[in-house]
C-alpha cells in the first residue's frame, strides 16, 4: 500500500496508478475540499482519498509499504507527532520519502525522524528549490 500524505488534488497517485495499476493507493489530506477534488478527478478505482491529519493517521501499525509526501511537510505544526505517526504506520522495511522546499524548516521533522531511523536529507540538484528526506523503516 502506498500512502500519500498531503495528497492535494491527487495528481501523484493518478500517475502512479497509470504506471502500476496493481498498487493500492491512498491519499490523505487535511482539507475536505482537496479530498473532494481528488475524488472527482481520480483516474483509477484503486485510488482512495480521505480527510486525515499527519499527526493522527487513521491507519493500523505497519500497514503502509511506502509513504510519500510532496510539498506539505513545511505545513505540519507538530513535526515530532508527525514523525511518530509516519514511523508507526510504515511497515518494517518500508520506505518514507518526503519532498519539500529546500529552505523549509524541516530540522524538527528530520530530528524527530532521526531518533527512529537513518534519515538522509539531500537536495535533488545543487541549485534545486527542493529537498528530499528519505528513510528506510525497520529502525524503530
Amino acid at each position: 500500500m502506498v500512502l500519500d500524505i498531503g495528497a492535494g488534488p491527487g495528481g501523484l497517485l493518478g500517475r502512479l496508478a497509470a504506471r502500476r495499476p496493481d498498487l493500492s493507493l491512498t491519499g490523505l489530506d487535511l482539507s475536505p475540499d482537496m479530498v473532494a477534488l481528488a475524488q472527482r478527478s481520480a483516474t483509477a478505482p484503486a485510488i482512495r482519498f480521505e480527510v486525515a491529519d499527519v499527526a493522527a493517521l487513521p491507519r493500523p501499525d505497519h500497514s503502509a509499504d511506502v509513504i510519500v509526501s510532496t510539498l506539505s511537510a513545511h505545513e505540519w505544526p507538530e513535526p515530532d507527532r508527525a514523525a511518530a505517526e509516519l514511523t508507526r504506520v510504515l511497515r518494517p522495511g518500508g520506505r518514507l520519502l518526503i519532498y519539500d522546499f529546500r529552505f523549509a524548516r524541516l530540522r524538527e521533522l528530520t530530528g524527530a525522524l532521526a531518533e527512529r531511523c537513518d534519515v538522509q536529507r539531500r537536495a535533488l540538484h545543487p541549485l534545486s528549490l527542493f529537498t528530499c528526506l528519505s528513510a528506510p523503516v525497520g529502525c524503530l
